[in-house]
């Protein structure tokens, strides 16, 4: 199939002063495929515009398109990711996927083809990053919906149109090390916990720098693991980077796992989680003897200060 060429109905037609991508220009960005007229207004009005009188018309917001073209980007994403990487087990596939079709992956699109720039929406909502960030994201879900809508009555072509130019988009992003890296044990920050938290333990993910803007589009994030508890105050455990902040927090709890400084901690919690099992078993084995309830509830007093006791020890010990 060959590339459409860009026009006046393109949110980037020859007359705007915005970059014309593809053969006449940046190479790193294919043509944008057309949408007719009809459904151009429609793919760039937020619901935040729209009329009391026409709230009930399912064309004055995008919002309908973009729940068409929401499942249309999944199924794409699917089939390149599942021809491609034959041999990755299905959670890593999920993973990619997640990349390619996450609301930040999209929104990105939206600014480097300038979809943003046509967006109708009321002030307030630009002013919220998150919320003009989801924006940004839907609109290119309605637009592929817009572009397969385009094609259905010529032959049918629409889908495998808007397929082409994602597929164009995501491929760099699936290149190089970004597939070879490891990817994150999603089970890592379990793992951490049961290894290492017990009463009055916590561990928290923070950012450990600002996020990194990639030359593809993409957002890097670099967060990591702290742990307060068994004498220690925000103590670094791990740090890790991915592109999302779930992927980093995993890849962080597994740095953690590999940890000498977290088996000296796994091993004190180990010693404690003994201990007070031989008291709480000393408790029943006494309790059942006969005392009374009043006798039962002064060694329960007296399990609980020396359980207390033993925690300290052990953090500041």
């Amino acid at each position: 199939m060959a590339k459409r060429k860009l026009d006046n109905n393109s949110p980037a037609g020859p007359d705007e002063k915005r970059p014309c991508f593809g053969s006449n220009g940046t190479p790193d960005l294919p043509p944008i495929p057309p949408i007719n007229k009809e459904l151009s207004k429609t793919v760039f009005t937020h619901q935040s515009v729209v009329s009391k009188l026409d709230i009930s018309d399912p064309a004055a917001s995008y919002e309908r398109l973009e729940f068409l073209g929401d499942a249309y980007i999944e199924l794409m994403a699917t089939r390149l990711i599942w021809d491609k990487f034959k041999d990755l087990p299905v959670g890593r596939l999920s993973q990619l996927r997640e990349m390619l079709v996450k609301n930040e992956t999209l929104a990105n699109i939206a600014v480097m083809y300038g979809l943003d720039k046509q967006i109708v929406t009321a002030p307030d909502v630009k002013t919220n990053r998150k919320q003009w960030a989801k924006v940004k994201g839907d609109v290119v879900e309605a637009y592929v919906a817009a572009i397969v809508e385009a094609d259905t009555e010529v032959g049918g072509t629409g889908f495998l149109t808007a397929q082409r130019w994602l597929y164009q988009l995501w491929i760099p992003h699936l290149a190089g090390d970004v597939v070879e890296k490891r990817m994150p044990d999603v089970n890592a920050k379990d793992a951490l916990s049961r290894k290492v938290v017990s009463r009055g333990v916590k561990l928290e993910y923070l950012e450990q720098r600002p996020l990194e803007m990639l030359k593809t589009g993409q957002q890097k994030y670099y967060i990591s693991v702290f742990l307060t508890g068994w004498g220690y105050e925000r103590q670094l455990l791990g740090t890790g980077e991915g592109l999302s902040k779930t992927g980093a927090g995993n890849l962080a709890a597994e740095d953690a796992l590999h940890s000498l400084l977290v088996e000296q901690i796994a091993e004190k919690k180990r010693e404690f989680d003994r201990r007070t099992r031989g008291i709480d078993q000393s408790l029943h084995g006494k309790t059942a003897n006969g005392r009374t309830s009043e006798e039962r509830m002064t060694r329960e007093k007296e399990i609980v200060a020396k359980k207390r006791s033993m925690f300290m020890s052990s953090e500041f010990g």
